[in-house]
């Protein structure tokens, strides 16, 4: 899926230009088109990505939006498991986007590994 960019720029409490998505208001129409359903956004498409999206469709009022840089893997999963969107998502560069899909989400799931503690 190609995403076009636009600049939208203002002073809220910002002070700065923040980029919006174009599709973010075709995600957000998809999010929130089933009703009555608790929402979980997960950051993320790597390996515990897949073990948390199945255990999390297990219930049916369940949707889970995964968010990742990695198109493909978040869309891989919506195939494999029931109530599943993928979405395009690189938290570093778009916080616009990301505040955006936190608000449309009843639960927010981020892990991280660390590689070594010293």
């Amino acid at each position: 899926m190609m995403h076009q960019w636009v600049s939208v720029c203002y002073d809220v409490s910002l002070s700065r230009c923040v980029c919006v998505c174009v599709t973010s208001c075709r995600e957000k129409a998809q999010i929130m088109k089933k009703t009555g359903m608790r929402r979980v956004l997960l950051l993320g498409s790597g390996y515990v990505s897949g073990p948390v999206v199945e255990y999390l469709t297990r219930d049916k009022t369940t949707q889970v939006t995964v968010a990742s840089m990695m198109l493909r893997q978040a869309e891989e999963l919506a195939e494999k498991y029931p109530n599943t969107i993928p979405v395009m998502l690189d938290a570093g560069s778009q916080e616009g986007h990301l505040d955006s899909l936190v608000k449309d989400h009843d639960l927010v799931i981020r892990y991280s590994l660390i590689s070594s503690l010293t």
